[in-house]
């Protein structure tokens, strides 16, 4: 399986399900990059906890990725609730970092492989980041937004 073709499933289902029952997020990223932070490749957000998935194909990739994010403190990444997308096979014997999730795609579609049932504290700083990175990719300057009537 590609990547782009394990990404574009991967969002639909945050979009449609989310990652916390009865949470769906309104909006969702796809391979955002925001300079400076490290980015899931999925990021969902608005009227729900945020949400984050890393899509890995390949063992390797996941591997180093897991190592990379083990690195990092916890506080300082995007996303209340944060899972790996991985096709089935790929995971055997490698452990999770703490707390995170595992979203399988087999062909019978996304399965919860595994669910901490925690949300971290996020970095707030950055997620408010990434919803200005989006609105100026989306040619929305910076303004007042006066709504007052």
């Amino acid at each position: 399986m590609k990547h782009r073709e394990l990404c574009n499933i991967g969002t639909r289902y945050i979009k449609e399900i989310g990652l916390i029952q009865g949470n769906k997020p309104r909006f969702v990223t796809l391979g955002l990059e925001y300079g400076g932070y490290e980015m899931p490749t999925i990021f969902a957000f608005g009227d729900c906890p945020s949400q984050a998935i890393r899509v890995k194909v390949s063992r390797g990739d996941l591997l180093r990725d897991i190592e990379k994010i083990s690195n990092i403190n916890p506080a300082e990444l995007v996303g209340e609730k944060r899972f790996y997308l991985c096709p089935d096979g790929i995971m055997e014997g490698i452990n999770l970092p703490d707390n995170w999730g595992l979203l399988i795609y087999s062909n019978k579609g996304i399965e919860i492989a595994h669910d901490p049932g925690i949300l971290f504290v996020a970095d707030k700083t950055a997620e408010s980041r990434v919803i200005q990175g989006i609105m100026k990719r989306e040619g929305i300057k910076s303004q007042i937004f006066n709504y007052l009537k």
